[in-house]
């Protein structure tokens, strides 16, 4: 009896407060939470002075701000800053993947633990890069391709916290393969 009567009390409580912070609050205050198409924003819409690279590939629409493997996909150049995937660190150098394992290269001050990016494995082509192309991606995995002018083709596929990193030779062409530690 009074347990029951407590219980259905604290539901129904429970549901009007549920009800005031979601749907009253969407009444008092329209385009606050809610504006998917209702109400525009009020400030004026521009574009990114910097137009997404073609090495974003399968992404569509709005690119993710902050992505752990933007650095390799932000411009289609060499301008090396590199993506980590910790353990490891990835970067691109023409047709060739720099591959660093940060921790074997920690330093250790008073104020900071950093994991310096240091070239640890370099694979991938003589030849120079044709293309390179974010293949798949979410949260904890990517798939970069690199392509070499020669016709080489390398899928370098990356998981986050993984000890592993899986590289797909699809095809060597006409070029040679580098493998460099």
């Amino acid at each position: 009896g009074k347990k029951v009567l407590i219980w259905i009390g604290g539901l129904l409580i429970g549901l009007a407060i549920v009800y005031e912070l979601i749907i009253n609050i969407k009444r008092r205050h329209p385009g606050i939470l809610w504006t998917q198409g209702k109400k525009a924003p009020p400030y004026p819409w521009t574009s990114h002075p910097m137009p997404p690279s073609k090495a974003w590939g399968v992404v569509e629409g709005p690119k993710p701000t902050g992505a752990w493997y933007m650095n390799l996909v932000v411009t289609d150049n060499d301008a090396f800053m590199p993506s980590v995937a910790t353990p490891y660190a990835y970067g691109i150098n023409q047709s060739k993947l720099m591959i660093g394992y940060g921790p074997a290269h920690r330093v250790l001050t008073a104020a900071t633990i950093t994991d310096n990016f240091e070239l640890d494995l370099l694979i991938g082509f003589q030849s120079e890069r044709k293309s390179k192309e974010l293949l798949s991606a979410d949260l904890l995995t990517a798939t970069l391709g690199i392509e070499s002018k020669n016709g080489g083709f390398i899928k370098a596929r990356f998981a986050r916290g993984s000890p592993y990193t899986t590289l797909e030779i699809m095809d060597i062409g006409k070029d040679k393969l580098i493998l460099s530690s």
